[in-house]
């Protein structure tokens, strides 16, 4: 009977479009280091130097109100493609995220967590549900609410090329918030 269950949550994983989810297991020291394993996993750490020769990190905008928003994205340069990205949102100076991630249910790619105890301040990768492969992904963008708060922040992202490639806590140009 619960082969069956099984059988029948994967067969309908496999035709509906359920096969996505934000990671649940994502280690809490995350939240302040944004390492994809948290504080315990150092390997695979690229070059900082060459992160930007491969990839953009862009705003839509330099300045906006505490009431308005901000798209962000992540692309890849020259083809470069890339398997996952943990952002945060932070006040200059600080390592806590600020403000809120909209992020629409039916994106294929952007999930949010909550670090803190604030919800929705950290974007991630949808990590895909077996037998659904890792996808490379040549682009990625997101929305941002400041929820009020005001002065410069920077977009920090960490980002994933492969499983063990990554860079760590790259971070945007400033953006102004009134």
């Amino acid at each position: 009977m619960l082969s069956a269950l099984i059988l029948t949550i994967v067969a309908l994983n496999a035709v509906t479009a359920l096969p996505i989810k934000p990671h649940p297991e994502l280690p809490q020291e995350t939240c302040v280091s944004l390492k994809p394993g948290g504080d315990a996993h150092n390997n695979g750490i690229e070059d900082p130097s060459d992160f930007f020769n491969q990839y953009n990190l862009k705003l839509d905008k330099d300045q906006i109100n505490s009431q308005d928003t901000v798209k962000f994205s992540i692309s890849g340069k020259d083809g470069n493609t890339f398997r996952g990205f943990i952002v945060q949102v932070r006040a200059e100076g600080s390592n806590a995220p600020i403000g809120e991630f909209v992020v629409d249910p039916a994106d294929p790619d952007v999930a949010t967590m909550d670090c803190g105890d604030e919800q929705k301040n950290t974007a991630l990768i949808k990590f895909p549900l077996p037998p659904h492969p890792y996808r490379d992904l040549s682009t990625v963008s997101m929305t941002w609410n400041p929820k009020g708060h005001k002065g410069k922040v920077n977009f920090v992202a960490t980002v994933m090329k492969t499983g063990q490639v990554f860079w760590v806590a790259r971070k945007s140009k400033d953006l102004t918030v009134n």
